[in-house]
């Protein structure tokens, strides 16, 4: 998952350079305001990730003679759905391919485990006394005055005022599941009765996580 979020960050900061802002004059900077920033949707993503072997190999060994410990055989399927709304029972809903994860519900259906909502407020869709409601949200990109590190860089000047200009990104409500992987763990030592036996395999179950809300904040230091 490691490698996948590298990756997924990788491809959230591709945009950028198709949306480079361009130098304007003055006569045309008086005409604007703003510069608004981009949305982006992200669903239906089937990545699928096999990895032949990974192994650690001690060049000593216990006696001289090097040995080594192998993972193999390892692969997995992620699915990255958005996420839209809330289901009859307040759970995550993907308008394309169903959400793929388990969500744990208490024995009364209509109330989640977890809450799932991401704003706080009066919703306008419910009852009045709704105090919190799920919003769906794009991967967004935009420029400008970094809230967070602004205040950390405020703190450390000893409380006066910073601005930090930066690259702010808004993460997706989207959901993140891994299905099941299995590999297997083989140990290796040349003149050894058992070099090449398996310790058997490794089995770990689906995960899934799902994006509700955040940001990242991304600027240049000195």
């Amino acid at each position: 998952m490691k490698r996948f979020a590298i990756v997924l960050a990788i491809c959230m900061l591709l945009p950028l350079n198709a949306f480079a802002l361009q130098p304007m004059s003055e006569d045309s900077m008086d005409q604007i305001t703003g510069q608004a920033g981009v949305s982006i949707a992200v669903d239906d993503i089937k990545l699928y990730q096999n990895i032949g072997y990974l192994s650690y190999t001690d060049a000593n060994g216990t006696n001289g003679t090097a040995g080594t410990v192998s993972i193999s055989n390892l692969y997995m399927m992620v699915n990255i759905n958005a996420i839209t709304s809330l289901d009859a029972n307040g759970l995550p809903f993907s308008p394309g391919r169903a959400a793929q994860g388990a969500y744990a519900a208490t024995a009364t259906p209509t109330t989640p485990y977890f809450d799932f909502t991401n704003t706080a407020g009066n919703n306008p869709y419910t009852a009045a006394t709704e105090t919190s409601y799920f919003t769906a949200k794009a991967l967004t990109i935009d420029v400008g005055i970094m809230p967070v590190l602004s205040a950390g860089m405020s703190n450390n000047y000893g409380g006066a005022t910073v601005n930090v200009a930066g690259v702010q990104i808004g993460l997706p409500t989207v959901e993140i599941h891994q299905t099941a992987l299995t590999f297997d763990v083989t140990v290796s030592s040349t003149g050894a009765a058992n070099s090449g036996q398996a310790f058997g395999t490794i089995s770990i179950g689906a995960n899934t996580m799902a994006v509700l809300d955040g940001t990242v904040e991304i600027a240049p230091h000195n």
